[in-house]
């Protein structure tokens, strides 16, 4: 008979098994001199749209043969390019859209929508098959889906649900899905073994090939357990609690040290609704504001009528030695809303040493301050 096991006790014995099967799942065991670690660019969509392109462009057989299934019958690659631009018909869509790898062949036209820690747009794929329909009329076209495990797209970015006779043949039937874990690894696999020296082949597959195992073990190992249910439910509960203490604490010690540092004042009369923007700390100098902001990433605004800049991931990087840490490209953010990778120097940042958390505080602070001054002028 099974344990009615409370929650906690339920997780000290995942934790046990963990421990009793001597699993260790350490996110940092990439090597030192992975390119993709030293430039800060692991789980980055776009750039791993660089890198795969840059690799098919210079290995297309193999890539057509065992990517793509050998759709293109073999034919020599003639046109591959990243952010393909199209625009379409429908007045139901929106105006542009870019397909993240384009590649032509002869005959063939294949497009190749990736995604890495971000979710479809509205009639995504629809549009792209709209594209490829009405410029590249009598070439066979081809749509993959790629994602880190093969997941499917969402339901509204293959059918258009509209009220109108021609959106009613607004969907998408033909396409492939394939993933960074299966059919990308075992690409790269290849080319690692006959390219000696094929190094942003071997460090992409490194990359990929951790993050596939680590997880995996994660989920091999939870489903054994009978209270699997109870565990998955505790997490998701807890987790998001835990998230907003850490993130309160991190907003709340940048604010202190403007405070007694920088000579800033709490807001306390500001009243602030910005369409879906939260603002967790307001603060005020010399009658002039500083607001910390967030809906997906971290970012500074001097100011409602004011642009922001996003605050870069690297600035949890203690060993950096960088001064400017803001962005305009939400890309190099990281995010505080939800836990995803970009997330990890936060919550990192919690279990950081006194003096280390410190220096992130001051470094966060002295941009912060630098970023009112220049927009306070």
């Amino acid at each position: 008979m099974k344990k009615d096991l409370n929650e906690a006790s339920v997780l000290e014995n995942l934790f046990n098994d963990f421990y009793i099967k001597n699993l260790t799942f350490d996110l940092n065991s990439i090597s030192d001199d992975n390119v993709l670690s030293v430039l800060s660019i692991i789980g980055k969509e776009v750039m791993y749209c660089r890198i795969l392109l840059h690799l098919l462009k210079n290995n297309w057989r193999s890539f057509e043969k065992l990517v793509l299934k050998g759709c293109c019958g073999g034919e020599e690659l003639n046109i591959a390019e990243a952010e393909y631009l199209c625009s379409q018909p429908c007045e139901h869509y929106e105006k542009e859209g870019r397909i993240d790898i384009f590649l032509k062949t002869q005959s063939h036209i294949v497009a190749i929508e990736v995604k890495v820690n971000a979710e479809d747009q509205e009639h995504q794929l629809i549009r792209y098959q709209k594209e490829l329909q009405n410029v590249y009329k009598g070439n066979g076209f081809h749509i993959f889906y790629l994602t880190l495990n093969g997941s499917d797209p969402s339901y509204n970015s293959l059918k258009c649900n509209k009220e109108c006779p021609e959106c009613k043949k607004c969907e998408v039937k033909k396409f492939e899905k394939i993933s960074f874990y299966v059919e990308i690894c075992n690409w790269l696999e290849e080319l690692v073994s006959e390219y000696e020296n094929h190094s942003i082949a071997k460090d992409f597959y490194e990359v990929l090939k951790m993050n596939n195992n680590t997880y995996q073990k994660y989920i091999d190992l939870l489903k054994l357990s009978s209270d699997y249910p109870k565990i998955v439910l505790s997490l998701y509960e807890a987790i998001p609690e835990f998230y907003e203490e850490i993130r309160n604490d991190f907003f709340g010690e940048i604010a202190k040290k403007l405070k007694k540092e920088y000579g800033f004042e709490d807001d306390t009369d500001s009243q602030i609704e910005y369409k879906r923007e939260l603002w967790p700390i307001n603060l005020t100098k010399e009658g002039n504001s500083l607001h910390f902001c967030y809906e997906t990433n971290f970012f500074f605004r001097a100011d409602i009528g004011e642009e922001w800049q996003y605050m870069k991931a690297d600035v949890f990087d203690v060993n950096s030695e960088k001064s400017d840490y803001l962005s305009r490209r939400p890309s190099e953010a990281f995010n505080v809303k939800r836990l995803d990778r970009s997330a990890f120097g936060l919550l990192n940042w919690y279990y950081e040493t006194e003096e280390n958390k410190k220096k992130i505080v001051e470094r966060c602070a002295a941009v912060a301050y630098k970023f009112y001054n220049d927009n306070n002028k």
